[in-house]
């Protein structure tokens, strides 16, 4: 019994310094403390204990390299000299649900990832890497997303440039802002993500503008022309971009609108996959729900998805209801305009029977057939 209590004793040091190396961010003590933990634990012939740690420490170890590296990056970030702010945001990306992706830009996608992670092999067989993809298309169609993505398949920290600080009032003070993030991304183990590109990549002949923009142009071109490392970069004004500056992206992709009910609806699964769905077997409602959310940005589809989640958490209800998904989807397309009448009419032309409505919102069948009835008279 002794020798029992003297070994958790034991244990729990070893516990407590590898607490203590992971909140002193300290990967490689981190490491060290396991690996004696491990092996004290195979001397005492716990060996299920100590091969689920060694597996948990194996799947792990990139985390571990990728906290230190994450730390170095944060620690040397460059401020603006007018505001003393960081111009960049520095993360480790870490999805925390699927991320679905439209079959017409997989293959490009895919490409792109494979040459991040095939860089040094690149380098060696003497073929010169331009690492750089320009992402453009509609608001909220998950552009950042795959930025992030992106940085989670490659294991690379995405380095993200702050408009804020990067655009400063001070004449000639934006051009020294470009080179600076670009200096600080090159030859670092990170990706450069630049969001709402158009901000400082707008067209040069463009007559509203004046010279301050051509010198923020032209460092922008010199600084993507030295840059060696991996840049990605987003706009939803892809027509505003200076025609220069397309010739200076090997990958270039357009995000789009889910263009499939198949796409919409994976979408909607990945909203809703800890949730349940009350016509999950439905296949009728299911269809029904795709056409009404056709044409949305995976931006707008992840809202109604919430905004139905979240009514149902606040009501108890079980399940998410499909008259949920409906009211949300009509209220949002709408912004919020929505008088009874056009709702109740708007549900019951989406296979949502009158005595459900009626259930819901709460009104006597009688009202409920009376208003349908109204507005059709109306069209």
């Amino acid at each position: 019994m002794y020798i029992f209590v003297q070994n958790i004793d034991k244990m729990h040091t070893e516990i407590i310094r590898i607490i203590e190396a992971g909140l002193k961010k300290d990967p490689k003590k981190v490491s060290q403390y396991v690996d004696l933990l491990i092996k004290k634990l195979k001397k005492e012939g716990d060996e299920r204990s100590a091969e689920r740690l060694q597996r948990t420490l194996s799947l792990n170890s990139d985390s571990f390299v990728s906290m230190a590296t994450l730390d170095e990056i944060t620690a040397q970030a460059p401020v603006d000299n007018e505001s003393r702010v960081s111009m960049v945001e520095v993360e480790n990306p870490l999805q925390t649900s699927r991320v679905i992706i439209d079959e017409s830009i997989q293959e490009a996608l895919n490409t792109f990832i494979k040459k991040v992670n095939n860089k040094d092999e690149l380098l060696k067989a003497g073929v010169a890497t331009n690492l750089s993809l320009m992402l453009y298309g509609p608001p909220g169609c998950g552009k950042t997303t795959l930025a992030n993505y992106i940085a989670k398949e490659t294991n690379l920290p995405l380095v993200t440039a702050r408009l804020d600080t990067l655009v400063s009032s001070l004449l000639g003070s934006t051009a020294k802002n470009i080179r600076k993030v670009f200096d600080f991304a090159n030859n670092k183990p990170c990706i450069l993500f630049i969001d709402e590109f158009d901000a400082i990549a707008k067209a040069r002949d463009d007559e509203y503008e004046h010279g301050e923009l051509k010198r923020v142009i032209n460092s922008l071109l010199q600084s993507i022309d030295q840059f060696d490392n991996v840049l990605i970069t987003a706009t939803n004004h892809s027509k505003m971009l200076d025609s220069a500056v397309w010739r200076r992206f090997n990958t270039v992709i357009k995000v789009n609108r889910p263009a499939s009910s198949e796409f919409t609806e994976g979408l909607v699964n990945s909203f809703t996959e800890n949730f349940t769905l009350d016509f999950k077997e439905d296949k009728k409602r299911r269809d029904k729900l795709m056409v009404v959310l056709s044409n949305s940005s995976p931006s707008e589809i992840k809202t109604v998805c919430n905004n139905a989640i979240t009514n149902s958490i606040i009501n108890k209800d079980t399940t998410v209801r499909y008259i949920e998904f409906l009211k949300e989807a009509f209220k949002y397309k709408n912004h919020g305009k929505v008088s009874n009448e056009e709702l109740i009419a708007f549900l019951n032309e989406n296979l949502i029977t009158q005595i459900e409505i009626s259930e819901d919102t709460g009104m006597s069948l009688r009202k409920v057939k009376e208003t349908i009835t109204k507005f059709k008279e109306k069209e």
